[in-house]
């Protein structure tokens, strides 16, 4: 009682009252992070029960709106040196350059788990990207099916085996993207913004409460998105990640894959 008397002689009323609010903030951030946010770290989806007794063939569905060389030289690469038994790449170029898309058909030569299919752009009909992962979905030849983007690399060669476990265990497979290093502040503030909505999502996943998982780095199963109606709206570039997801998550479909291996 002293030292609250002290506190009001000091700093009267509007002081507790600022007081009291900011142990509130306190308190309510202090229960996020460690009973929301604190179930992340010791999360393990093989506390789930299987419904497959192995791993499945995987199909991983990559849609390309660019002649982009750098992910054909740099990045498509990591995702064909997977070190998993049975899956395929199946590359949705949306485009009109014929060259490069022969260039594409091409790699099978070398590569024969690589599948291509084609959509012309015409500038009257955009194509969105749920429309490219609509016929990449058709065109694969796998119940299971992992997406990622052009711009996202596997950290390692371990990411589509760790991603394809999640399916023996559910209908869809959530995983984490971050933002690579790089210099500078506004890499910084991505990085951390990145890791925080992340991190809201992941919680709510872990809890059995999924809504929504990243574009870069998510599957689920054929027999899922078809019983579902695929996506609506398909003239949208919004929804293939988080409105769809919510419709067809429920609590006890949804792996959750953590580890830095699957990122």
């Amino acid at each position: 009682m002293l030292f609250f008397e002290r506190f009001l002689t000091c700093y009267g009323w509007e002081g507790a009252a600022l007081a009291g609010a900011a142990l509130l903030m306190l308190g309510v951030q202090l229960y996020y992070y460690i009973f929301v946010y604190g179930r992340i770290p010791g999360y393990k989806n093989n506390r789930r029960p299987q419904t497959m007794d192995r791993e499945p063939p995987v199909s991983v569905v990559v849609p390309l709106f660019s002649e982009d060389y750098s992910f054909v030289e740099e990045r498509l690469p990591l995702i064909l040196a997977q070190n998993y038994s049975d899956f395929e790449v199946v590359i949705v170029y949306v485009g009109h350059d014929s060259d490069f898309y022969e260039d594409l058909v091409r790699l099978k030569q070398s590569f024969p788990q690589i599948t291509t299919t084609k959509i012309h752009l015409d500038p009257r009909f955009p194509i969105s990207r749920k429309m490219a992962l609509n016929v990449g979905i058709k065109s694969a030849h796998y119940e299971c099916m992992v997406f990622t983007s052009t711009d996202a690399v596997p950290q390692t060669d371990r990411w589509l085996s760790l991603m394809a476990k999640g399916f023996m265990r559910g209908e869809i497979v959530v995983g984490y993207c971050g933002v690579e290093r790089g210099k500078g502040f506004a890499n910084y503030m991505m990085r951390a913004w990145r890791m925080m909505h992340s991190a809201d999502w992941i919680a709510r996943a872990v809890r059995r409460r999924a809504y929504r998982g990243t574009l870069h780095n998510y599957g689920f199963t054929k027999s899922l998105y078809f019983g579902a109606n695929g996506f609506s709206h398909l003239n949208m570039n919004i929804g293939e990640d988080d409105l769809f997801m919510q419709r067809v998550m429920t609590r006890d479909n949804v792996s959750v894959i953590l580890s830095p291996r699957a990122s």
